[in-house]
């Protein structure tokens, strides 16, 4: 874990001096307003230009032409008379505090690195979204996007293989690359691989939450404790925590850069900030998380035009110039990013921790005093129920407040109206997915339009509270309320903070982690590869049905484009195998795979994979085939869950000969059989105490496909199985 901070810290002060040097032409008054949002900045002039120099060159040579843009941003600045050298020493500590402020929430989404022992990539539950975001800037760290990564049908036939499917499906869908763009570069600069810092790059853009709130705050002119507070609930809300343990990665810094359009485009606009700045930000936006555009334009617009008629032109020209900027910046990811939002979308039918177990425990959910994943009691007189209560009004009374007395309250309007009115529908047609996913999206900036209430409130509470008589200043009962004010409102956010970082963590299965973790287990398996498996991996064949393992077993193994797969789940692998069909002298093989062997055979194991030199002992192995119809994971016994009319394929050392005993597990009693589908041979055994052993007839076959099916001949399928274990080897 120390070198994961390390590593957080190297990346910060990378993204700060790049962010300075995209401050260096401002006046040092308004460079001073956004330096504790540098960070967030240097992101996003890697996430604009890399999103152009991506096509030609690899992270390294995308983060030579960023550094090369922001030396010509320093000498711009020298030559406006800027003195980019001099930044305000106050502007610094601020940055440091809040980013201290928002280490709290990224101290609490590193909880179950932690818990693992490591920085290395894992998955905190059954998402294994992580490898998506790793495999992506894997590619992106030692090639352009162009060429786009393409494996053949076989090893050898493409430029790729299964382990880099990921940016193909990025780019071919199309998504958004940003986030794995700026990722790969970090990488690039410290020497650290995307497997070995995505948590902490998670955890970076949680705490770079705080300062991204912050100066937002201030840009649209709240005050500032009201900001100071802002950014504290942002970057502990555990509805924004959690994202890290579902690894939205691309959310999480799309969240930052959100929050700051919204402020720079504004502060743009009334002619408070620079056009160049805020089209910065607008234009890493639309490459890092283009999603957000269902919130963030609505805001932007309501605030532009539904103001008084007076200075309209002149905002709207302001605001179609930031805008025009910001596609010229980074016209592919505008491109891409249009494409995605058109294109059509099926609804999901999953159930959602924000309806599905009623108002009270969805509204719990949102104010951070459950967690997604845990259960939450019925409301009743008591002191959690009084909290979500408290919660749940201030956040919605300030909205009230920011749609009554905030200068920009067709902002708030806007903003209201499209996200909770989307929210809404995605409730009413139970679309639990995508409604979780935008609610969780879309909190940061509902805290933003909260917090824009309060602080209204609050500074026309000051100004009620100076009566001039004869020139003098003179209090009066308001000075009272806005001391009360304050009290109360950071009271709340310090209750609000407290809850939100104790309950993010819960619902987390420790006792899964280990298995959800990339540990050394996959780098001795890679290692076992080059020194036994010839060029490329020419002479290995993995046998694993278990997603995690395989997908990160494949990653592992990215650098030998011969190795092959029998089978494969194409969640995240694009393909169902990745197998000529040939025997191999090795096998490599791991959880979801079964093997029964001569201990000679086993030339090396850790505690989740094994290779089998074929040739030095018997061994037989079997694997699940067409695994979209399997249980994705093994089960803690180590068996795979199937479907009635499953298929596995067996492979086993040459020269062994007769039968082979599949061990198999089902409901019931009746039969099972099994059919070799290249013989057409069939074995049946009967079903005892919900276990079969079905000894199937290979004669001097060395690989086979075999068909399972349970019950009566001609049945239709109606039941699963489980495969046990595989016998065979004398």
């Amino acid at each position: 874990m120390v070198s994961t901070l390390i590593w957080m810290a190297a990346a910060l002060v990378v993204l700060f001096v790049l962010g300075l040097a995209v401050l260096a032409p401002m006046r040092p008054r308004r460079r001073a307003a956004l330096v504790p949002a540098a960070p967030l900045l240097g992101a996003a002039l890697l996430a604009v230009v890399m999103s152009t120099s991506s096509w030609w060159l690899d992270a390294r040579g995308g983060l030579a032409v960023t550094a090369v843009v922001a030396a010509v941003l320093v000498v711009v600045g020298v030559r406006r008379g800027t003195s980019p050298w001099r930044v305000d020493l106050s502007a610094v500590g601020l940055a440091v505090l809040l980013v201290g402020i928002g280490a709290i929430g990224a101290a609490v989404a590193l909880l179950p690195s932690a818990w693992a022992g490591d920085g290395r990539a894992l998955s905190a539950n059954d998402s294994g979204d992580v490898f998506f975001y790793v495999a992506e800037s894997a590619w992106m760290g030692d090639h352009p996007i162009s060429p786009v990564p393409e494996p053949g049908a076989v090893p050898g036939e493409g430029n790729a293989t299964p382990a880099d499917v990921p940016l193909r499906a990025a780019l071919a869908f199309p998504l958004r690359v940003g986030q794995p763009l700026v990722h790969a570069a970090l990488g690039a600069v410290t020497g650290q691989p995307a497997v070995g810092s995505v948590m902490g790059v998670m955890a970076l853009w949680i705490a770079l939450l705080a300062p991204a709130a912050f100066v937002s705050g201030r840009l649209l002119r709240l005050g500032r404790l009201a900001s100071m507070l802002l950014a504290a609930v942002c970057a502990t809300s555990a509805v924004v925590v959690q994202q890290s343990y579902q690894q939205n990665v691309d959310a999480l810094l799309g969240a930052g850069l959100a929050l700051l359009t919204i402020g720079a485009v504004m502060a743009a606009t009334e002619r408070r900030l620079p056009l160049w700045p805020a089209a910065l930000v607008t234009a890493a936006l639309a490459g890092v998380y283009t999603e957000y555009a269902l919130f963030v334009v609505p805001a932007v617009l309501g605030a532009v035009l539904l103001r008084r008629p007076r200075g309209l032109g002149r905002r709207a020209g302001r605001l179609l110039a930031v805008l025009g900027m910001a596609v010229a910046m980074a016209p592919t990811s505008w491109v891409r990013g249009v494409q995605a939002l058109t294109l059509p979308r099926a609804g999901d039918g999953f159930g959602s921790p924000l309806f599905s177990d009623g108002w009270f425990a969805a509204v719990s959910r949102v104010v951070g005093t459950a967690a997604l994943a845990e259960p939450v009691g019925a409301a009743g007189p008591n002191l959690g129920t009084a909290l979500v209560v408290v919660l749940a009004a201030t956040l919605v009374l300030g909205w009230v407040l920011a749609l009554v007395l905030d200068r920009h309250r067709g902002m708030w309007f806007a903003l209201l109206a499209v996200g909770l009115g989307y929210l809404g529908f995605l409730t009413a047609e139970h679309r639990g997915y995508t409604q979780v996913r935008a609610a969780s999206v879309l909190l940061p900036l509902l805290l933003l339009a909260s917090a824009a209430g309060w602080s209204t409130l609050g500074a026309r509470l000051r100004r009620a509270a100076r009566v001039r008589t004869g020139g003098t200043a003179r209090s009066a009962l308001a000075p009272r309320l806005v001391t009360g004010l304050t009290a109360t409102l950071t009271a709340i956010v310090v209750v609000a903070v407290v809850v939100n970082v104790r309950s993010a963590p819960d619902g987390i299965d420790r006792g899964r982690l280990p298995e959800r973790h990339v540990d050394a287990t996959y780098d001795e398996a890679a290692r076992w590869v080059d020194e036994d498996g010839g060029e490329g991996g020419q002479g290995v064949t993995v046998l694993a049905a278990d997603l995690f393992s395989q997908m990160w077993l494949a990653h592992a193994l990215r650098e030998d484009p011969l190795v092959s797969y029998v089978s494969l789940r194409p969640d995240y692998l694009g393909m169902t195998t990745y197998w000529a069909g040939e025997q191999d002298p090795f096998l490599l093989v791991g959880p979801g795979a079964f093997l029964d062997a001569d201990p000679a055979a086993v030339v090396a194991q850790n505690d989740r994979f094994r290779m089998v030199d074929l040739g030095a002992a018997p061994a037989v192995a079997a694997v699940p085939l067409d695994l979209p119809t399997w249980s994705p994971y093994a089960q803690a016994d180590g068996s795979m869950i199937g479907p009635d009319g499953g298929k596995i394929t067996v492979v086993r050392s040459p020269g062994l000969t007769g039968p082979v005993e599949l061990e198999l597990a089902a409901a019931g009693a009746g039969e099972v059989r099994a059919t070799v589908l290249e013989t057409g041979q069939v074995a049946r055994a009967d079903i005892v105490d919900g276990r079969a052993l079905v000894p199937v007839e290979l004669g001097d076959a060395s690989i086979a496909t075999i068909q399972l099916d349970v019950g009566a001949e001609g049945a239709e399928p109606t039941q699963q199985l489980a495969l046990i274990g595989v016998h065979g080897a004398p």
